[in-house]
């Protein structure tokens, strides 16, 4: 693509590139893979701007939002819908039938670990063979949120061991957490970027001075670390570029047990 193409490209779809790099948080221009993925959102997919953005908006739960994992998202619409244009009819005979074809299925459920799967219009996942449990959706998201709120729980449990055993980690978390509240006011200036930089640099500092002092008192670095059962999409079940990770279907027979203890 050449400069007057490009520019043509983005004087036609300004307004559009301009809402998801806002609904990303971006404040930079628009690269040419990116707008060849956006374009592709709105045209060979057939999803609306207002699709596009929703699926952006569901990027902020993730560490560094990016277009790929939107992708992926829109990604599983489109197959839900046959590989068809998204449009709202289509989406409505998804609906209707509860069911996408059977190439669909087999897609879905190989992310779930399964052989075939059935996404009915209640919402469940249930597989054959490999799974023997119907959780849904909602149920696993509980689920994946409650092991996040243990994980929290956990980690807090043990920088207090942490703060007890060694004051001067009290100290610099202290310090750490006054920083980052600092940040939270830099704007996109000149100058607050140069304060971010200063910020990510002091922090550094203060990262590097606690396992400094783990260390020295025979405490593993990483012990006041967030931990997470899967590594891979730290416990949402969802990796960055949009796929469901593969301890979703550990996940998935661990959220029947549990809702059903829990009710």
């Amino acid at each position: 693509m050449d400069v007057k193409e490009r520019e043509d490209r983005i004087s036609k779809n300004r307004e559009y590139y301009d809402q998801v790099f806002k609904q990303m948080g971006w404040y930079r221009p628009v690269m040419p893979d990116e707008m060849a993925m956006m374009d592709r959102w709105t045209g060979e997919m057939g999803f609306s701007i207002a699709d596009v953005l929703a699926a952006c908006k569901k990027s902020a739960g993730i560490r560094e939002p990016n277009l790929k994992y939107v992708n992926g998202i829109l990604e599983n619409k489109y197959k839900e819908a046959g590989g068809v244009k998204v449009r709202k009819s289509n989406i409505a005979n998804v609906n209707r039938q509860g069911t996408s074809n059977s190439k669909t299925n087999d897609a879905l459920g190989a992310g779930y670990g399964m052989k075939s799967a059935t996404i009915p219009s209640n919402g469940y996942v249930s597989g054959n063979r490999d799974y023997s449990s119907n959780v849904s959706r909602k149920v696993l998201k509980e689920y994946y949120q409650h092991i996040r709120n243990k994980n929290i729980e956990e980690q807090q449990k043990r920088i207090a061991t942490v703060c007890q055993r060694i004051p001067k980690i009290t100290e610099l978390l202290k310090f750490e957490e006054d920083m980052n509240r600092k940040a939270l006011k830099f704007d996109f200036s000149p100058e607050g970027k140069a304060n971010r930089q200063k910020a990510k640099e002091k922090k550094q500092m203060i990262e590097a001075a606690k396992r400094k002092l783990l260390s020295e008192n025979g405490i593993a670095e990483d012990y006041m670390d967030l931990q997470y059962f899967c590594k891979e999409c730290k416990d949402t079940g969802t990796l960055e570029d949009g796929r469901i990770c593969a301890c979703a279907k550990a996940r998935a027979e661990e959220a029947y047990k549990w809702n059903k203890e829990k009710n």
